[in-house]
């Protein structure tokens, strides 16, 4: 009983164009995505800190509780580098609503 062998082979080459042809698309894909849900979710921001008599305690406060549940979830927290990305993420979307105030 011969062992079937992958038709055609997996060469550099073929991994290669595999990845251009239908991994970078799907990423290029998550990346406007994912650029949409920051600017919409920056406007949500700003219009409920606009209802607020001081937007920017209002600001401050969600940080704070975002950074709390943060803390408290299933991520590893001794994950500095997934930490610092976390945090470098929250403080861009609460700054870039308070710009816009």
């Amino acid at each position: 009983m011969s062992t079937a062998t992958p038709d055609p082979p997996v060469t550099a080459v073929s991994l290669e164009e595999l990845i251009f042809r239908d991994i970078m698309p799907r990423i290029a894909h998550l990346q406007y995505a994912m650029a949409a849900d920051q600017l919409l979710l920056v406007e949500l921001l700003q219009d409920l800190a606009r209802t607020n008599p001081n937007s920017s305690a209002y600001l401050d406060g969600l940080h704070e509780r975002v950074l709390a549940r943060w803390e408290k979830s299933d991520v590893k927290q001794e994950q500095s580098k997934m930490d610092a990305m976390f945090l470098e993420a929250l403080n861009k979307r609460i700054t870039a609503a308070r710009d816009g105030l």
